[in-house]
């Protein structure tokens, strides 16, 4: 999910993106340590790049492999038609996290050697969503701002939209009667703190759809922000936005 947001002086483009090397991520799992333990005992035991026998890998690769086989079969007594609320992950995209999820799984703000390999996929990934935004060469990475979920990139665009309009003592947001509920508790809070003077909310019609004179025809002088979901998580509707 992509947001656009505004700050005064510098355009602001935030992502909702999944971080592959985000922070630290150790793998456990549930194994029998014979020889720590000297019996069979269960116990947890850590997995990292200096410290997993090709036993206990393997033990690991049957469970998971046997966890996908039960949920597989369940699956395949139903039709999965929920693609506009979430997605599998694509192959690709697995396999571009696998080793920072196993191997280079160091904070990517630490200054020790862990943080190195992380820290260069993140300003690489931040340089890959510029050019896909057609920026220009100067523009700095640190323009792309990673988070951690679609909510959270909403309410701070929503945020950045109120902080670059000071001048405007009542503000006014014009939205949808069918927003995410991150986007309408959101802007509900907004209203009950005094942050925000009025909602408008723009009725869809019988496809789901809004009228785009209708949204036109709301914006008033003292409205600071248009926020309207593209695609429908429920219905899968595609609002009338143009490029």
């Amino acid at each position: 999910m992509l947001v656009m947001g505004k700050e005064p002086m510098s355009p602001v483009w935030t992502t909702a993106a999944c971080c592959a090397a985000a922070g630290a991520v150790g793998v456990y799992y549930y194994g029998w340590n014979k020889r720590r333990r000297g019996a069979s005992r269960p116990g947890w035991r850590r997995m990292d790049a200096s410290n997993h026998p090709n036993h206990d890998n393997n033990e690991l690769e049957s469970l998971l492999l046997q966890q996908e086989q039960e949920e597989t079969s369940k699956k395949k007594k139903c039709i999965y038609l929920d693609y506009n609320g979430t997605t599998p992950v694509h192959p690709l995209v697995l396999a571009a996290m696998i080793p920072f999820l196993t191997v280079h799984y160091g904070n990517p703000s630490s200054s020790h050697a862990f943080g190195t390999e992380p820290r260069r996929a993140v300003q690489a990934a931040r340089q890959s969503l510029l050019n896909a935004l057609g920026a220009s060469e100067t523009e700095p990475k640190e323009s792309i701002w990673l988070t951690g979920c679609g909510t959270e990139s909403d309410n701070l665009a929503i945020h950045l939209a109120l902080q670059s309009t000071p001048h405007q003592k009542k503000k006014h947001i014009v939205t949808s009667n069918v927003e995410h509920p991150a986007i309408e508790a959101c802007l509900r809070a907004l209203q009950a703190q005094g942050l925000v003077d009025e909602v408008t909310y723009v009725p869809v019609g019988t496809d789901g759809r809004v009228e785009a004179k209708d949204m036109c025809r709301a914006i008033r002088d003292n409205t600071v922000l248009v926020t309207l979901m593209l695609a429908n998580n429920e219905s899968g509707a595609l609002q009338p936005v143009q490029a």
